[in-house]
């Protein structure tokens, strides 16, 4: 066997050309080359989280563009063939009777097919949005913004659905 990063980045990741993709480092001394420095009000981010282990619950590093790329290829849409087939996607993001906004790591609105994705450890935050082709008429459209700071999520969150709300049509 591969390790799990191993096997995600040549599995997935290399195929849909995600490439800049990698599990980040716990000292701030083995950070990767473009990665940020994390500032944070929080207990530190260095050395306090052990980001190796984290691996699959919080601790890819990425670029916007590389995880709109992953985004792309798990949307439901049918612009692009998807890695998953459409029963999984329906499944992935089904909300529970427990909780109809919550579904298998996202977010959901019965009233709406939009799913999104907030991340975040101290000094650093991550919104991915899957915004559904029931809201722009053809068009299916993902959107990521990744920051270096402890707040955020919820201003990002409104922009987001302004912005949404804005377009009337798809140039």
């Amino acid at each position: 066997g591969k390790s799990y990063e191993s096997f995600v980045r040549s599995t997935i990741l290399k195929p849909i050309g995600a490439l800049g993709m990698k599990i980040g480092r716990s000292k701030k001394s083995e950070r990767y080359p473009n990665e940020v420095t994390y500032h944070s009000s929080w207990p530190a981010y260095y050395p306090e989280w052990n980001i190796e282990r984290r691996d699959a619950n919080g601790g890819w590093i990425s670029s916007a563009a590389d995880y709109a790329r992953f985004l792309m290829y798990f949307d439901g849409s049918a612009t692009k063939q998807d890695l998953i087939s459409r029963s999984t996607y329906d499944l992935m993001t089904e909300g529970s009777s427990a909780n109809p906004f919550y579904a298998k790591g996202w977010s959901v609105n019965p009233r709406h097919d939009n799913i999104w994705h907030f991340g975040g450890l101290p000094g650093t935050r991550s919104f991915g949005l899957n915004v559904a082709k029931s809201r722009w008429g053809s068009f299916d459209t993902s959107a990521v913004f990744l920051m270096n700071s402890d707040n955020g999520g919820g201003e990002i969150s409104q922009l987001v659905w302004d912005i949404q709300l804005g377009i009337k049509n798809w140039p």
